[in-house]
């Protein structure tokens, strides 16, 4: 069996904030392990902790001897409350302090998580941390680490990722079936797979990606006399996570206002691209109103 760590308490059960002060010591560490498991800081029912072992990585105390350092650091944080526990455990090799990297706060690390879900890119992030916080560009974390933070809280958060697998599943999750509600989005596209569900593809130009989002009720705004409209498509950009080209396709009216039916998010602008977009659009369109499009005046841009 493993010997049994003589942990020294640091900190039990502290806020975020505090217990961030409590490891702001000048020496410098790295986290040697970092998993989720069942908390065992509180007493309601069964949820999880992070359970983070730091080690030592301070220069000096490499300097002052050949023996690797035997201090030991080890932070729980419950995923629930975001209480914190800090231990402790050996000594250090040298009492000399140690410059740190520098590291994100908790209050910029919230402050970045609103600008994130606002899809601001991570050099802007990092421009307006200094604004906001009166800090000079030079002492604040820097942008590599940021980015890090900025595109790890948009991949597990905010699903800004082009994982084909995930992707597939949740656009087959909100595949076109008949039964949605009339404002309810559904993905739909021309390519199917014998489940009836979109073929997804992974953006090559074997075999490009296009998905459209779309509900009834912007479908049936297409129910308006042929002569009475001007069938728009339009292809715009950086948008998505990926800069993938999304094409707009609306209508207009007499009175020049501009009316949403779908948008498609293609990976290339090419002729085949947009014909299986409108080859699917023509279709999904038989499916919600049991008519043939028609479209007298058509404009692209």
């Amino acid at each position: 069996m493993p010997r049994r760590v003589s942990w020294r308490e640091k900190a039990v059960r502290v806020d975020a904030a505090e217990g961030e002060e409590v490891v702001s010591s000048p020496k410098s560490f790295d986290t040697d392990k970092s998993q989720s498991m069942a908390c065992t800081l509180c007493p309601e029912p069964a949820h999880k902790m992070r359970y983070r072992l730091l080690v030592c990585s301070s220069e000096a105390c490499v300097e002052a001897s050949g023996v690797k350092c035997a201090w030991r650091g080890k932070i729980v944080t419950c995923l629930e409350t975001e209480h914190v526990s800090i231990f402790e455990f050996g000594d250090h090799n040298a009492f000399a302090s140690s410059p740190r990297r520098k590291k994100l706060t908790t209050t910029q690390k919230a402050f970045c998580r609103d600008l994130a879900e606002n899809h601001l890119r991570p050099m802007r992030i990092r421009h307006a941390l200094s604004r906001k916080f009166g800090t000079p560009l030079e002492e604040l974390a820097p942008l590599k680490t940021v980015q890090n933070f900025v595109n790890h809280y948009g991949r597990i958060k905010m699903e800004n990722h082009d994982r084909v697998d995930e992707l597939r599943a949740w656009i087959h999750e909100h595949a076109f079936n008949g039964s949605e509600l009339m404002t309810q989005p559904f993905t739909f596209g021309w390519e199917m797979d014998n489940a009836g569900k979109p073929v997804i593809g992974n953006g090559s130009d074997e075999t490009p990606f296009i998905i459209g989002l779309s509900t009834k009720a912007l479908m049936l705004q297409l129910l308006v006399p042929t002569d009475s409209f001007i069938f728009h498509l339009d292809a715009t950009y950086k948008m998505n996570q990926c800069d993938y080209p999304v094409l707009v396709i609306g209508l207009s009216d007499r009175s020049r206002r501009f009316h949403l039916v779908a948008l498609f998010i293609i990976s290339q602008e090419m002729q085949p691209v947009f014909e299986a977009a409108l080859l699917s659009l023509r279709r999904l369109y038989y499916w919600v109103t049991q008519k043939n499009l028609v479209v007298q005046y058509a404009m692209a841009d």
